[in-house]
């Protein structure tokens, strides 16, 4: 029997930091399914795709995939800040067909390699590799001015950037 002076009262030992961004990924992940009027899923996760949190760029990017691509990938394609124009290029790479090719690598063409961080240039890179796997293999055009714009990240001096961009320059 404890005889302490220490209370012992039960304790929340749940960790309260994170607790929004928790649940904003649960009320995405709910929206992980068809729906009928898909257009207030498609606002929801739209803003989202730019998210800091990695894990809400994820639950958003799937929101839009569970969706008629058609509904979405202009307005995904169009958004101004360069790491939700990214997720989004995967969103579109992964389920739209190969006539969005084009648009997939013009909106990536649209952002500055060298103003990303290290995470977002190796999520560029997978961007591109997804549109050329998935979608088809692009022209003679194309892959030059991919080049041109890969070409100055190699070497970087980060491993996993190197690798990445070695992988889709060959």
């Amino acid at each position: 029997t404890y005889r302490g002076s220490e209370s012992t009262e039960p304790v929340d030992a749940r960790n309260t930091a994170g607790a929004a961004e928790r649940t904003l990924r649960r009320e995405l992940e709910a929206l992980h399914r068809p729906i009928a009027d898909s257009r207030p899923a498609i606002d929801k996760a739209l803003p989202l795709l730019g998210h800091p949190d990695r894990f809400i760029r994820h639950a958003a990017r799937v929101v839009l995939e569970h969706q008629p691509v058609e509904h979405w990938q202009d307005d995904s394609l169009a958004l101004a800040d360069p790491v939700a124009r990214i997720t989004a290029a995967v969103a579109v790479a992964r389920q739209a067909e190969p006539a969005s090719q084009e648009a997939v690598l013009a909106a990536l063409e649209a952002i500055d390699p060298a103003g990303l961080d290290t995470a977002a240039a190796i999520d560029l890179l997978r961007a591109y590799e997804l549109a050329l796997v998935r979608l088809g293999e692009p022209s003679a055009e194309w892959k030059a001015r991919i080049a041109a714009r890969i070409g100055p990240l190699f070497p970087s001096g980060d491993y996993d950037l190197d690798r990445a961009a070695a992988s889709l320059l060959v």
